[in-house]
């Protein structure tokens, strides 16, 4: 099985065939969760500036989730889902699939940073470490047919984000 996606209205959105267990940090419903679908909305690389405009900056802003739920919404999404933000375009979107005898994994991956490396690869700053410009940000959807228990989800969260800070830093 592969599971099905698309990009519509800058935002990626993950059909998980059915109502799935979730574990993530994502701003709409974030945390242990049932969802047929999870949505990464691209939105402005600052969209909180001081003044707060842009399209939808007030309420992006104030509250993501209920953004993020007027936006599920409006693309006809009616199914229970979680919600990521990436200021990374999706057209750098990265899909992938790994398999090994019956069980797979896919990840949905947007990057944004200026220095991604794998994990234990030597890393060297490309930016001074005492500028507010910050490394960015890596969202990472990992679905797979394997039945994790909650600790091995736990788990899993644990060694993408260590992957990821040592791309980060």
């Amino acid at each position: 099985m592969q599971t099905a996606f698309r990009v519509s209205r800058k935002t990626l959105i993950v059909d998980l065939g059915g109502l799935r267990t979730v574990l993530s940090s994502a701003p709409r419903a974030g945390g242990a969760t049932r969802a047929r679908y999870i949505l990464n909305h691209q939105v402005a690389a600052k969209p909180c500036d001081k003044d707060g405009r842009g399209m939808g900056a007030s309420l992006r802003c104030a509250d993501p989730a209920r953004a993020l739920s007027h936006l599920a919404a409006s693309l006809g999404i009616r199914d229970k889902f979680v919600g990521l933000m990436t200021a990374v375009s999706l057209t750098d979107l990265i899909v992938l699939r790994e398999a090994n005898e019956n069980i797979w994994v896919e990840g949905f991956v947007t990057v944004g940073t200026s220095n991604a490396v794998r994990a234990g690869e030597s890393v060297t700053l490309k930016h001074p470490t005492n500028t507010a410009t910050p490394p960015g940000t890596i969202n990472l959807i990992l679905v797979t047919n394997a039945r994790l228990s909650a600790s091995a989800m736990v788990g899993v969260v644990q060694v993408a984000t260590e992957a990821k800070t040592a791309a980060l830093l």
